[in-house]
């Protein structure tokens, strides 16, 4: 486990679901004939979700331990009260969009790989019932560009162009 400080509250810690282990967990829960097949359930559906939303490029604040510190998807950690380090004028214009205190911290690594930083992702998700399919709301920390609502394949390649223009 990967355990480094990136500031004075924040760090990072091993957030990478190993293929192996998700297996491990779906057999146990599948062989398992007693009420304890609920709790390796959730134990497996806990890193499924967390292997799925590191895929799909979304950071948002995955685990809380009694609100004392939050865990990003990509293994960002910081305490639960800290505030955002992100420029103020970006945080209000960012405002609708309900971000979470880890959303609002720099030093994101990248998805899926969880390697180098990024300053621009993936925030939020909405699902279209009608249209049965998701859209997306994503953010730049390098120069407060959001998008809202947008298909998956716009959103990377929004995302991917602020990458390369927008360093912190």
């Amino acid at each position: 486990m990967s355990n480094f400080s990136v500031g004075s509250k924040k760090r990072y810690v091993d957030t990478f679901v190993d293929l192996a282990y998700l297996e491990q967990l779906r057999k146990a829960m599948d062989d398992e004939n007693s009420p304890k097949k609920y709790s390796k359930y959730k134990a497996w559906l806990h890193y499924a979700n967390l292997q799925r939303w590191q895929n799909q490029g979304w950071h948002y604040a995955y685990l809380n331990y009694n609100g004392k510190e939050i865990h990003c998807t990509c293994g960002l950690a910081v305490e639960a009260n800290s505030e955002g380090d992100i420029n103020l004028d970006f945080q209000k214009k960012w405002a609708p969009l309900n971000l979470d205190p880890v959303q609002l911290q720099t030093g994101h690594r990248n998805l899926p790989s969880l390697k180098g930083q990024t300053s621009a992702f993936l925030v939020n998700f909405n699902w279209v019932e009608r249209g049965d399919f998701y859209t997306w709301d994503g953010i730049c920390q390098g120069c407060g560009e959001f998008f809202t609502q947008t298909d998956f394949y716009l959103a990377e390649k929004l995302l991917n162009s602020h990458q390369l223009s927008c360093v912190r």
